[in-house]
C-alpha cells in the first residue's frame, strides 16, 4: 500500500500573497458595508397629556385621523408607550400614532 503524504503549499512570492489577502479583506468589507439593514419608517406621533377623566378609548377615538379600528389604535398606543394595561394617570404624556 502506498503511503500518502500531504502536499505542502509554498508561498513563492510573499508580496503577491499579501496583496491578494489584503484585496480579499477589502472586498469582503466592501460587500458587507453595502448591505443595508431594513430601516423602519419613522412613525409620526402626537403627544397628549392626560387630563382628569380621560380614558385610553376616548383619547384613541378623538385622535384617529385615519379612521382605523379604535381597538387596533389602542393596541398601537400601548405598544408605543410601553403600557401594561389601559390605566392612565393624570399628567401622563401619551404618544399617539398618526
Amino acid at each position: 500500500m502506498k503511503k500518502r503524504t500531504k502536499k505542502r503549499i509554498r508561498i513563492t512570492n510573499k508580496r503577491r500573497f499579501t496583496f491578494f489577502c489584503m484585496t480579499l479583506v477589502f472586498l469582503f468589507c466592501c460587500g458587507f458595508s453595502s448591505v443595508k439593514q431594513k430601516e423602519e419608517p419613522q412613525q409620526q406621533v402626537i403627544s397628549i397629556f392626560v387630563k382628569p377623566g380621560d380614558t385610553l378609548w376616548e383619547l384613541a377615538a378623538e385622535n384617529n385621523p385615519n379612521n382605523m379600528d379604535v381597538r387596533r389604535l389602542i393596541y398601537d398606543i400601548q405598544q408605543l408607550n410601553e403600557l401594561d394595561g389601559t390605566h392612565l394617570s393624570v399628567g401622563d404624556e401619551i404618544l399617539i400614532p398618526v
